[in-house]
């Protein structure tokens, strides 16, 4: 471990010029030196003591550098230009001055553009633009083997689609965006990133290539990759790994443009950064595994539960959780032998919490009231969330309280679940403390929960797509799509998982088999209808063709509103049903 070597702090060079070890990984290992552009001759030479220094350190602990160029690189970060030439400063090599270790003296490493790290490609000036670059290209092939697999007619369905897109495609086109997200942003990398999406919505929607991308990805129900990549940031750095630079995030950080791109995406998004933010306890916070307490833990179901040793004439306590638009709850309730109530406890949560939270929450208050009255031998806790039950069970992915729940309960006390609702009279005593703790409980806070703030960025960036919507297709007339849903939220209520044919979707986006799109593409003569003196359009094919006239009565008159051809359309997009029926009966659209 190569980072254990000290590295040396001074070297004798000009001030200004700084040597900073970071942290490393396995045998990948790093340090970094600092200095202004004056400086670089100065800079160069530092950074060969410092490495020719690491390099003795590491002799003695017999660890081995390779001169391979692939395994041991240098590159210099650096906006400035030469002020002669307005070129990019060119950076020497870096030669080693060591006459002691004649294996290494002299060896040149060269400083290079670019540099592959744990998978992220870093260019001298972060632009990410090379990374973006390899990310895109990689996932543009995954995505075009898969759209090879979906087909109109045969081939991958639509629900599978989306899961190798979500599971696949976008983890590969995002990968490192916690580093690089400044870069999102820019147009460029935006246009790149849902050219990748767009793969993806032609396969789930079947449209045809020449559909816009701002139309596929809204009939495929895909959010653009730009904010799908702002959820992945507002997890990851409010309850991930990346929560530990929280305090940075809290200074206006100026001084990196990827940090206030963070910070300006949690405010906007209304998340507030004195927050305290729910996280998974890590495995190195906890004993290690040999030692760990194994809890007493019952499972069941509603028709198959630990009955008896519920009822038993032993201590009980039931707890339970309420989460209600007034607010949320927690109760417990303590029971002896005999059936007479010791204790109760009545707790109010932030309006935030969620009911895993509250029941959670109702646990350790009880198993901490035992522990505060010193209460003799084992208690029995009764719960009916089967989710923190399971939780405390298998000791894996714990929140904070449910870690607590586990050192609390140790060896000494049992979890057991009982079903809810089924007149068991601890059980409904609790249900009926927890609803009264919803408005007259101890306020008890706790740490903002994932489930929130992914609310939060949800809506917001919903909000931001349905603006990016609204503005599109300004054009007069406005695009055939826009006139079916001037909203999105018209496109989530009547197209998105319902369940739409192919020759629909490819009607609602105005790129179908008709002939004004054949003609507009030289593949008809004419744009005219066969049966009528007017373009064969989308409207006209809908509300005014005299040849589905009786099908039309039949399915979609009554939705035509004679006035105004616009609140047709909208109309008959909340009939999907009806407008399925009519293009299949009118067969018109396929080909």
């Amino acid at each position: 471990h190569a980072q254990c070597a000290r590295y040396p702090k001074c070297f004798g060079l000009p001030t200004g010029i700084h040597c900073c070890p970071t942290p490393s990984l396995a045998d990948d290992n790093r340090f970094t030196v600092e200095g202004g552009p004056d400086e670089l001759g100065a800079l160069v030479e530092l950074a060969a003591r410092v490495l020719v220094s690491v390099i003795k350190q590491c002799r003695p602990l017999k660890i081995n550098f390779s001169k391979d160029p692939e395994k041991m690189k240098a590159m210099a970060f650096t906006t400035c230009r030469d002020g002669h030439r307005g070129k990019d400063i060119v950076v020497p090599a870096i030669v080693l001055d060591c006459q002691d270790m004649p294996e290494w003296h002299g060896h040149s490493i060269p400083v290079a553009d670019e540099l592959t790290f744990l998978g992220v490609i870093l260019d001298r000036k972060l632009t990410w633009a090379s990374h973006i670059e390899a990310c895109t290209k990689k996932a543009k092939q995954l995505a075009v083997a898969m759209t090879s697999c979906a087909r109109a007619k045969w081939g991958l369905g639509r629900s599978v689609v989306r899961q190798i897109y979500k599971g696949a495609v976008e983890p590969i086109m995002l990968n490192g965006v916690v580093a690089w997200a400044a870069a999102l942003s820019k147009k460029g990398v935006q246009r790149r990133l849902r050219s990748v999406q767009r793969l993806a919505a032609l396969a789930m929607t079947g449209c045809f290539r020449t559909t816009s991308t701002k139309a596929a990805l809204a009939l495929a129900g895909l959010l653009p990759a730009e904010m799908a990549a702002g959820k992945v940031l507002v997890q990851q750095y409010c309850h991930g790994p990346m929560s530990r630079r929280l305090e940075i995030i809290r200074t206006p950080c100026t001084w990196s443009p990827h940090l206030w791109h963070v910070r300006h995406l949690l405010m906007s998004a209304g998340i507030s950064l004195d927050w305290r933010f729910e996280r998974r306890v890590q495995n190195h916070e906890m004993d290690y595994p040999p030692h760990r307490v194994e809890v007493r833990v019952v499972l069941g179901t509603r028709d198959s539960w630990a009955q008896d040793e519920v009822l038993r004439r032993v201590g009980r306590i039931f707890t339970d959780g309420s989460k209600r638009d007034e607010g949320v709850g927690a109760a417990f309730v303590v029971v002896d032998g005999q059936g007479r109530v010791l204790a109760t406890g009545l707790f109010r949560l932030p309006p935030w919490a969620t009911i895993f939270q509250a029941e959670a929450y109702a646990q350790r208050a009880a198993l901490e009231w035992c522990r505060d009255h010193q209460q003799e031998g084992g208690w029995i806790v009764a719960s009916d969330s089967r989710a923190v039950l399971s939780n405390v069970r298998c000791q894996r992915r714990l929140t904070p309280i449910t870690a607590e729940v586990v050192r609390l309960a140790g060896d000494r006390h049992s979890l057991i679940y009982v079903p809810a609702h089924l007149g068991i009279p601890g059980n409904e005593e609790a249900d009926r403390l927890a609803n009264l703790a919803v408005t007259n409980g101890t306020y008890a806070p706790v740490d903002v929960p994932r489930a929130h703030t992914r609310r939060l960025a949800g809506d917001y960036f919903w909000g931001e797509w349905e603006r990016e919507w609204g503005n599109a297709g300004s054009a007069d007339p406005p695009p055939v799509y826009k006139r079916f849903a001037p909203s999105l939220e018209a496109l989530r209520a009547n197209v998105w998982d319902k369940g739409l044919g192919v020759r629909v979707l490819q009607l609602l986006s105005g790129h179908c088999h008709l002939g004004s799109y054949l003609h507009r593409f030289h593949l008809e003569e004419t744009a005219k209808c066969e049966w009528c003196d007017e373009d064969e359009t989308v409207e006209h094919f809908l509300l005014r063709c005299q040849r589905w006239a009786c099908l039309r009565a039949q399915t979609i008159g009554d939705l035509i509103d004679w006035s105004s051809a616009s609140a047709s359309l909208q109309n008959i997009l909340s009939r999907a049903d009806l407008l399925g029926e009519y293009v299949k009966g009118t067969r018109r659209l396929e080909f």
